[in-house]
C-alpha cells in the first residue's frame, strides 16, 4: 500500500493512533520513535531513528534556533566519530582513512567500512541462513499476531509483550516467557492462590543473590551484606504476602501481577522451553548437549511487569512507548516485528550484529559493544547519550551500515541484512576458538598497520575462522561417536551380568484375549484372521458413520499376515521380551481418520465406545501435543474389540495428512540411521532435512490452527487424556 497519512495500514479502529508519527515514512501506524528523547523540550510524537543524520541533527528542527542543542549534537558526533580512531579498539580503521575529511565524511567512512564487512558477510554465508534472514522478522510477527488472536490481545501489545522480554534473552526463551505470561494473563483471572503455589513461593522468590553474588552463612557474617539481604528479603517477604491467598484478578499493583504468575507458572508448568522455527511455527523442546531438557530462566519482575502494562495498554501506541525504555535495540525491535517491512526501515542492533559489522567475535561486555549501546564501561572512553538528542551511543553508524549493506545487495529492507548477518556471525565468530579469535585480532592489526586490501583481509579472517569452526564441528561428530562407543560398551558388559529378561509378561500387558500362548505362531495368525474377519465390518460401519457425521475422510487397513509373524519373530523385540508373541499385537487391524478439527475428539471416541464394540485401552495424547523431533503430529488410540482383539486407531488433521508423504519420505531417508556415525556433510544434512521436516509438520500445524480458530489451548482442551483400561 502506498503511504498516505490519512489512510494508515492498519486495520480501521485499531488502538494505538490510527495515524502515522510525523516524519515516519508510513507502514504500520503502531510504530514508535526507535530513538526518543526524553528531555522537557523534547520534540513529542515524532519519528525519529539512530542514523547518522540524526547524530547531526539533520532532522531536529531545534537546531536552527537553539545553539546550545546544535553544539549538543556537534559535540557528540565529534566524540562518536573520534572512538573509531583508536587502535587498541577499531584496528578496522588505518590513520589515513579520516585525514583531510569533514566530521560527516569521516562518519561515511566508518559506515562504509561497517557496510563493506555485512555485505561480505552476506555473500559469504550459507544460502541456508540467507533464506532464513529473510523470513525471519516475519515469523517473529506472526507469532505476536498468534499470541495476540489466542489471548485477546491487540497485535501491538502482543508485540510489546515480545520485544519488553528480550533484552539479554535467547529467542526461544523471549518468546516462551511471551506465551507463558499471556497465557496465564488471560486464562488465569479467577483462579485462586492455592497450596501448590504456596508450596513453591519461597523458593522462587527467597533472596539467593545480593548484587550478583550468592548468599552463604559464611557471607552473613558481614554486617554489610546482611544488611543488604534483609532489605531486599524484606520486599520479597512483602511481595509473597500481598498475592498469597488472592485470585489474579482481585491484584491490582502490576508488579504484584508479575509476581504472581510467575509463582503460578513455576507451580503448574515444567520450566523448560521450546525451540521456535524462522517461520513462527513451534519446534521440539531445546536440550543441552547432554540430551536434557534446558531450562527456562526468567526475566526479571520489573520486565515482566512492563508486559503486563503493554498488554493493558490495549494498543495504544502512547502507552506501549514509554515501556520500551530508551534503548535504540529493544524499541527497533519492537518496530521491526509489528512491521518486518516498514518502509522507515528500522533495524535491530545487538552484540552479534556489532560483531557481523566489525567483522570479529566481540562479546556482550565488549568495550566496542558497550559503546553502541551509549552504556559506560570502566577504563574506556564512553559514547556520548543525551536525553535531548534521544541519541545514545555509535549505534547510529551500525544501523546506518546496515540500511547500506542490504541497498548494495538489494535486500528489501534493512531487517533482513540485519536477520541474516546476525545469523551468519553467530554460526561462524559466535563459535570460533579463542585461538581463532586471537589470529582474527592480529590480522586487523595487520590490516592497521598498512598490510593487505580489506577485501584481503576479510577473505583471511573468513578462511581462519570458517576451518576453526569446521573442526570444532567435527570434534563434536568424534566426540559424541565415542561417547556412544562408550555407552555401547557398558551396555554389552551389563548385558552379560544382569539376569536375562523375564520370560514372562508384566502383570497386566494387554494382549489379544481369544488366543491361546500355548498356540503355534501360524495358529495364533489364523485365530487374529478370524477376529479381523468379524471386527473389520464393524470397524467400516463405525468410520462410515463417523465420516457422516463429523465430515472426517477414514479408512481400515489389515496387516498382511507375513508382516504379523515376522513382528512377532522380530530379534530386537524378542531380546527385551521373550515372552513377546502374535497374541501381544495390537496393529494387526488398523483405522485412521483424517478429521476437519480435534474439537470433534472426545465425541468421536465417545461415539465408538457407545456402540459397545469398542473399548479404550490406550490414549496417548502426547504425540499430537508434543511430537517428537521430526514433528508429526498425530492421535493414536487403541481399542479392544468386543471379541477381545486389539486394534490400533488414530486421527490426524487433513491439513498434517496433506504433507503426510513428502514427510515421510524425509523421514525414512534416516530412520536407520545411527548420528554417532555420521560425517561433516552427514551432520549438514540431517540438520537440514530435521529442520525441513519440522517446518513442513509446523507450516501444517499452524495452518490447522489458522483454519478451525483453534488455539494451542482450546487443542489441548479438545484431547485431554481420557481414563483407560485394558
Amino acid at each position: 500500500m502506498a503511504y498516505n497519512p490519512d489512510e494508515p495500514r492498519n486495520p480501521a479502529g485499531e488502538t494505538g493512533g490510527g495515524r502515522w508519527m510525523s516524519g515516519s515514512a508510513g507502514g504500520h501506524a503502531g510504530q514508535i520513535a526507535t530513538a526518543q528523547p526524553t528531555h522537557v523540550k523534547a520534540l513529542l510524537d515524532t519519528y525519529k531513528q539512530p542514523s547518522v543524520a540524526s547524530m547531526a541533527g539533520d532532522n531536529d528542527p531545534r537546531v536552527a534556533t537553539d545553539p546550545k542543542i546544535a553544539a549538543l549534537y556537534k559535540a557528540n558526533l565529534e566524540n562518536d566519530v573520534g572512538l573509531f580512531k583508536d587502535p587498541a579498539l577499531y584496528p578496522n580503521f588505518r590513520e589515513g582513512d579520516f585525514a583531510g575529511k569533514s566530521i560527516r565524511e569521516q562518519a561515511q567512512v566508518i559506515v562504509d567500512h561497517l557496510a563493506s564487512n555485512l555485505q561480505f558477510v552476506y555473500n559469504h554465508t550459507t544460502d541456508a541462513i540467507r533464506t532464513r534472514g529473510m523470513v525471519w522478522y516475519d515469523g517473529a510477527h506472526k507469532i505476536a499476531e498468534q499470541l495476540g488472536k489466542e489471548h485477546g490481545i491487540e497485535l501491538a501489545s502482543a508485540v510489546g509483550v515480545v520485544a519488553i522480554l528480550s533484552p539479554g534473552k535467547d529467542w526461544n526463551q523471549n518468546v516462551e516467557l511471551a506465551r507463558r505470561i499471556t497465557d496465564v494473563y488471560a486464562n488465569q483471572q479467577n483462579h485462586k492462590f492455592d497450596a501448590k503455589m504456596d508450596a513453591i513461593v519461597h523458593d522462587v522468590w527467597d533472596t539467593k543473590y545480593i548484587n550478583k553474588v550468592e548468599v552463604t552463612p559464611e557471607r552473613m557474617k558481614d554486617p554489610a551484606f546482611k544488611a543488604s539481604y534483609d532489605a531486599k528479603q524484606g520486599a520479597k517477604l512483602e511481595l509473597i504476602k500481598a498475592i498469597s491467598g488472592k485470585t489474579l484478578g482481585e491484584l491490582t499493583d502490576p508488579l504484584e501481577k508479575a509476581a504472581w504468575i510467575r509463582t503460578y507458572d513455576t507451580a503448574y508448568n515444567p520450566q523448560n522451553y521450546h525451540i521456535f522455527q524462522p517461520d513462527g511455527s513451534l519446534g521440539p523442546l531445546a536440550t543441552n548437549l547432554d540430551g536434557k531438557e534446558s531450562a527456562l530462566v526468567w526475566q526479571s519482575n520489573n520486565l515482566v511487569r512492563s508486559a503486563i502494562l503493554a498488554i493493558d495498554a490495549k494498543g495504544d501506541r502512547d502507552k506501549i512507548s514509554p515501556l520500551m525504555g530508551s534503548a535504540h535495540k529493544v524499541r527497533s525491535f519492537y518496530n521491526n516485528i509489528l512491521d518486518p517491512r516498514s518502509p522507515n526501515n528500522d533495524n535491530t542492533v545487538d552484540t552479534h550484529e556489532v560483531g557481523a559489522a566489525l567483522l570479529r567475535s566481540l562479546g556482550q561486555t565488549s568495550a566496542q559493544v558497550s559503546q553502541n549501546f551509549g552504556n559506560p564501561k570502566p577504563g574506556v572512553k564512553s559514547a556520548s547519550g543525551s536525553a535531548v538528542t534521544g541519541l545514545s551511543g555509535t549505534y547510529g553508524f551500525y544501523a546506518d551500515a546496515v540500511r547500506q549493506a542490504a541497498a548494495k545487495e538489494g535486500v528489501p529492507v534493512a531487517a533482513m541484512m540485519q536477520a541474516i548477518t546476525w545469523d551468519a556471525k553467530k554460526a561462524t565468530f559466535g563459535e570460533a576458538s579463542k585461538v581463532a579469535n586471537a589470529k582474527v585480532d592480529a590480522l586487523w592489526t595487520e590490516y592497521h598497520n598498512g598490510s593487505g586490501s580489506l577485501k584481503d583481509t576479510q577473505q583471511k579472517i573468513w578462511d581462519v575462522v570458517e576451518k576453526d569452526v569446521a573442526a570444532k564441528v567435527q570434534g563434536r561428530v568424534d566426540t559424541a561417536a565415542k561417547q556412544k562407543a562408550a555407552q555401547d560398551k557398558k551396555a554389552a558388559k551389563a548385558a552379560t551380568t544382569k539376569p536375562p529378561p523375564s520370560t514372562e509378561p508384566p502383570a497386566g500387558e494387554p494382549k489379544n484375549d481369544s488366543i491361546k500362548h500355548s498356540d503355534t505362531p501360524d495358529e495364533k495368525v489364523a485365530v487374529l484372521v478370524g477376529l479381523t474377519k468379524v471386527n473389520q465390518p464393524i470397524i467400516d460401519k463405525a468410520i462410515a458413520e463417523i465420516d457422516k457425521m463429523y465430515g472426517t475422510q477414514s479408512s481400515s487397513d489389515v496387516k498382511k499376515t507375513d508382516r504379523i509373524k515376522s513382528k512377532a519373530a522380530r530379534p530386537s523385540v524378542l531380546a527385551a521380551k521373550p515372552w513377546f508373541g502374535v497374541e501381544y499385537i495390537r496393529d494387526s487391524l488398523r483405522f485412521k481418520s483424517v478429521v476437519n478439527t480435534f474439537a470433534d475428539t472426545k465425541a468421536i471416541v465417545d461415539h465408538l465406545e457407545a456402540s459397545g464394540e469398542f473399548k479404550v485401552l490406550k490414549y496417548d495424547a502426547d504425540k499430537l501435543t508434543a511430537p517428537k523431533e521430526w514433528g508429526w503430529r498425530v492421535l493414536p488410540i487403541d481399542f479392544r474389540m468386543k471379541n477381545g482383539q486389539m486394534v490400533e486407531y488414530y486421527m490426524v488433521s487433513k491439513d498434517q495428512a496433506a504433507v503426510a508423504k513428502q514427510g515421510h519420505g524425509i523421514f525414512e531417508k534416516w530412520r536407520n540411521e545411527d548420528p554417532a556415525k555420521f560425517t561433516k556433510a552427514q551432520v549438514k544434512k540431517y540438520n537440514t532435512d530435521l529442520a525441513a521436516s519440522q517446518k513442513l509438520n509446523g507450516d501444517a500445524w499452524q495452518a490447522y490452527k489458522a483454519r478451525t480458530g483453534q488455539s494451542e489451548s482450546d487443542v489441548l482442551a479438545s484431547v485431554t487424556r481420557r481414563s483407560t483400561s485394558a
